[in-house]
């Protein structure tokens, strides 16, 4: 059985399958609600995102990964306070 997952993995590989990585990221200033609809268009074909308790689950491609998670610094910032 083993050696069986060893050519099924090597298959995968040598075919072009896509690499994906998972990783939580925690939000510091923003809602899933807000972050969300934002995050949903970068994504690559075959990517998802979900969260909970102000977590955000993203599985994609490592480079997209990347992308995402350089919007999100963008985005989760403080709230301006505004003074009237």
């Amino acid at each position: 059985m083993r050696w069986f997952l060893g050519v099924l993995f090597f298959i995968a590989a040598a075919s072009g399958w896509p690499q994906t990585s998972m990783e939580i990221i925690p939000l510091k200033h923003r809602t899933l609600e807000q972050v969300v609809p934002v995050i949903e268009p970068l994504l690559e074909k075959g990517g998802s995102v979900s969260g909970m308790n102000n977590r955000l689950i993203v599985r994609t491609s490592p480079a997209n990964l990347e992308e995402i998670k350089r919007v999100l610094a963008a985005i989760d910032t403080p709230p301006r306070r505004l003074m009237i």
